[in-house]
C-alpha cells in the first residue's frame, strides 16, 4: 500500500513539474499532464479524501504562490467536477475515462476564458485528444485497485 501511495505522489509531482516545461509539446499543443492525471487516477479509485489531497498536493506543485490564482482555482473546479460526474457514468471505466478527459479539458478552458475555446478550436481539440492518449496509457499501465 505504501508503494502505491508512493508512486501516485510521484506521479502527480512528474506531472506538475513536466507541465511546467515544454517538454511534451508537439505542434503547438501541450497536454495538460496534472488534469489527465487526476482523472485517471478517479477512474482507477474512488476515494474522495486521497483525492483531495492528490489534487491539493498538484495544484501546490504546478504553481506556488502565496494565494490561490484563477487558473489554480479553475483547475481544483474542473477536477472536483469529473470527481463527481464520475459518479454517474454508467460505462466501463475506458469510456468513462474518455468522457471525463473531454470534460474536463473543456471545462477547463471555459473557465479560464471561453472564448479561448471559440477562438483556437483546434488547439482545444489537438489538446483533448493529446489528453485521450496520455489517459490511455496511464489506465492500461496502472493497475486497478484490488480490495485489500
Amino acid at each position: 500500500m505504501f508503494w502505491r501511495y508512493l508512486a501516485v505522489v510521484l506521479l502527480i509531482v512528474l506531472a506538475a513539474l513536466t507541465q511546467s516545461t515544454n517538454i511534451l509539446v508537439i505542434w503547438g499543443i501541450k497536454p495538460n499532464l496534472l488534469l489527465v492525471v487526476l482523472m485517471t487516477l478517479i477512474a482507477l479509485d474512488r476515494r474522495l479524501v486521497e483525492y483531495l489531497t492528490w489534487l491539493l498536493l498538484g495544484v501546490i506543485m504546478l504553481r506556488f504562490e502565496p494565494a490561490l490564482s484563477w487558473f489554480q482555482a479553475a483547475m481544483i473546479i474542473a477536477a472536483l467536477t469529473v470527481f463527481v460526474l464520475h459518479k454517474f457514468l454508467p460505462w466501463s471505466r475506458h469510456i468513462n475515462l474518455a468522457s471525463l478527459v473531454i470534460i474536463g479539458t473543456v471545462l477547463f478552458y471555459l473557465l479560464i476564458g471561453p472564448n479561448f475555446i471559440y477562438r483556437h478550436w483546434s488547439l482545444v481539440l489537438g489538446e483533448i485528444i493529446y489528453n485521450l492518449i496520455i489517459a490511455s496509457v496511464l489506465i492500461l499501465i496502472w493497475p486497478k485497485r484490488t480490495k485489500n
